[in-house]
């Protein structure tokens, strides 16, 4: 059963899939968690420019064809919920940090 939190956020489960949007300072980010080995990976969906050009990118974020970028998470969680938060704060550091770096560029 989908965590009320999570469906009213817009996320569906389909037993293996988890498909939703993830959100961040810049709008929202189309996502889908795959339950493997006791956890979920994450995936984004064309990921913002700010994301894909933060210097951590190459290191936590992977293409996987089709327009889908894994998420590398140094932590394994089980929840999806949990998931669906490390993932936004993860965003959210990602794009506190490109904006700092573009505004000591000015």
């Amino acid at each position: 059963m989908l965590d009320p939190w999570l469906r009213r956020r817009g996320w569906t489960f389909d037993g293996s899939r988890l498909t939703g949007d993830l959100r961040h300072q810049d709008g929202t980010t189309q996502a889908r968690m795959d339950l493997r080995d006791g956890g979920f990976e994450v995936f984004l969906r064309q990921p913002p420019q700010w994301l894909r050009q933060h210097p951590e990118f190459g290191g936590c974020v992977q293409h996987r064809g089709r327009g889908w970028y894994l998420l590398n998470q140094h932590t394994r969680f089980n929840d999806p919920k949990t998931v669906v938060i490390a993932a936004e704060d993860f965003m959210q550091e990602c794009f506190d940090t490109s904006t700092d770096v573009e505004e000591s560029e000015e």
